[in-house]
């Protein structure tokens, strides 16, 4: 498949989600490209000029304020990274970024409490079931 045929499939897809926002994003979430809602919506939203959504999101400012499930959601959004960096073990951007994101307050705090709330669950999981 040629480079012109995915660019085009890319934006058949992202086009495809109007009115609602579509991004397509690489591994470590630096924005590739951007439906026309999804560009309206960050310019109101983010405007921080941050190169990756992960950044922005952990970044204060109306886009994070503005997340109702904010508590749980560095912790979901740092794993995300956290998973996708070590498949790649020679790729240095994504490495940095991790480390930049462990130093940002949301991130740390949240590492913290997965940590002792692990602690606390002793070394099995329990699966309740009916």
């Amino acid at each position: 498949m040629s480079e012109a045929s995915w660019t085009a499939s890319i934006g058949h897809i992202l086009n495809g989600h109007d009115p609602f926002s579509a991004v397509s994003v690489d591994r470590i979430w630096n924005p590739q490209r951007a439906n026309d809602s999804a560009k309206k919506f960050f310019a109101a939203a983010c405007g921080t000029g941050l190169t990756t959504l992960l950044r922005d999101l952990h970044s204060r400012g109306a886009l994070r304020e503005n997340i109702r499930n904010w508590p749980e959601a560095p912790r979901a959004l740092f794993r995300l990274l956290d998973l996708e960096v070590p498949r790649s073990p020679h790729e240095d951007e994504g490495k940095a970024l991790l480390g930049r994101l462990k130093e940002l307050p949301s991130v740390a705090s949240a590492i913290a409490d997965h940590v002792k709330r692990a602690s606390r669950a002793g070394p099995f999981h329990r699966v309740p079931y009916r």
